[in-house]
């Protein structure tokens, strides 16, 4: 199954949708990121036959997941009732591919949900709430969200070769690192970490600067990092 089959399957499903007025604007939004993330010609390549699979498609997931949520940032207005409506229309978007993804696939996914890129960061502890002396709400940026730091145990699974995963192992310092809401694991901001990544292989460095460079963070399971003091 490659993509474009998987995009018949999901119009097929959307057409049950009353958000499916967005799945256009959606598709195309995503499809600009999808080939900027991913190498050249991913779109045409059988999934299902993927030695990689099990972590391509999650990967392929959140890059939706977070393409959607700037789809949102672009179409929101001044009406919280329109926004509310919008956000919901574009979780049902997500939540239509990772139905297909986890029927055709046999991978497990987080629950689609798609927020404003405001929730999302004060979700993820990057800011925080208040409101002023009127009622106000505002919000205010957290000085330092990654403020633990692990080292990498286990070589981590994603999309990256295994040979340049495998030099996470290898750090000399420990990374920067907040714990994700849910203890879903752990976020590490992108740049200190290819900055370490890169006093022990510039080449690893490289192909994360290159494939993940649109993203400010990069993330690892629970169970392939160490908090350490």
């Amino acid at each position: 199954m490659n993509w474009r089959e998987i995009i018949e399957a999901g119009e097929v499903k959307m057409r049950k949708h009353k958000s499916s007025m967005l799945w256009s604007i959606a598709l195309e939004a995503s499809e600009r990121a999808l080939d900027n993330a991913f190498a050249a010609g991913w779109d045409k390549v059988d999934l299902s036959k993927q030695a990689n699979t099990s972590e391509f498609i999650p990967a392929l997931f959140e890059t939706l997941r977070t393409e959607l949520q700037f789809v949102g940032a672009r179409m929101c207005s001044e009406s919280e009732a329109y926004n509310d409506e919008l956000y919901k229309d574009l979780t049902e978007i997500l939540a239509v591919f990772r139905e297909v993804f986890m029927k055709n696939f046999q991978v497990e996914l987080p629950e689609a949900r798609v927020v404003s890129l405001t929730t999302g960061m004060v979700e993820a502890g990057f800011f925080k709430q208040k409101r002023g002396k009127e009622g106000q709400l505002y919000v205010s940026v957290v000085e330092n969200p990654f403020s633990l730091k692990i080292k990498i145990i286990k070589i981590p699974k994603g999309p990256a070769p295994e040979e340049i995963k495998e030099k996470w192992l290898e750090l000399k310092e420990p990374l920067p690192a907040r714990q994700m809401p849910g203890g879903e694991g752990y976020e590490v901001p992108l740049r200190p970490a290819l900055k370490i990544l890169y006093d022990v292989s510039q080449e690893g460095a490289l192909w994360f600067a290159e494939n993940f460079g649109r993203d400010y963070s990069i993330r690892f399971r629970q169970d392939e990092v160490e908090v350490v003091p």
